[in-house]
């Protein structure tokens, strides 16, 4: 079939501060004005990988640096307007540099660090049906640092491997397998033998799909098992 003339791919990069907040621009012009969306775009035929397209969206719009190997697949959601359709890929980061500042004025006239427990209204377009996967993002935030120094590290000592530091096991090629901690105390495989970004991934949307926040969701070597 002929490619459609009415169907429009981009991105969306949402930002994660320290304390969980998540980078928003309250948009302007004739597409979602008035709407609270994340920096992105249309992926341009320059643009090696969409990733990069994200890289590029936020620094044209905001000056917000971000670096290609700090940028994580988040989601696809899809959007029907009257005149046309958009699939937008949404990706996280957080690790950036910068200031953000409206740099695009013809698209959006504020910024703002947003609570994902208080979200924005009205939201942009799919934003609404992401939002279960940034809140994830959001309340993994604290909880994961404390994993990481804590349970992860605690993990890899019971293993008898000679790693001693999270970053060592990173580097030394270990999978990892995603646990939820059951009534019983035994647990559960969520997903096993992925890479560590992938294992916290799986990690931060497991622990943002439970309406416990106080769920014991483990990350730890494959080894151990």
């Amino acid at each position: 079939m002929p490619r459609p003339s009415d169907v429009g791919v981009g991105v969306a990069l949402v930002a994660v501060n320290d304390d969980g907040k998540v980078l928003m621009l309250h948009r302007t012009g004739a597409h979602g004005s008035g709407t609270w969306s994340f920096p992105g775009g249309w992926i341009d035929r320059t643009d090696a990988s969409m990733e990069e397209t994200a890289v590029r969206e936020i620094l044209e719009e905001m000056g917000v640096e971000v670096s290609l190997s700090n940028v994580y697949h988040l989601g696809v959601s899809t959007e029907n307007f009257p005149d046309f359709r958009t699939v937008t890929i949404y990706y996280w980061t957080r690790k950036f540099k910068g200031d953000p500042k409206i740099l695009e004025p013809h698209k959006a006239t504020e910024w703002a660090w947003v609570d994902p427990e208080n979200p924005p209204s009205p939201l942009f377009g799919s934003v609404p049906k992401m939002w279960p996967m940034i809140l994830g993002l959001a309340r993994s935030s604290d909880r994961f640092q404390h994993a990481k120094q804590e349970k992860i590290l605690r993990c890899l000592a019971r293993s008898g491997h000679s790693v001693i530091n999270l970053e060592e096991a990173i580097a030394a090629g270990l999978t990892f397998s995603v646990q939820k901690e059951q009534p019983d105390g035994s647990r559960r495989p969520v997903k096993t033998s992925l890479s560590f970004e992938q294992a916290f991934f799986c990690w931060e949307r497991a622990m943002g799909e439970n309406d416990d926040l106080n769920i014991n969701i483990w990350i730890v070597p494959d080894s151990l098992d």
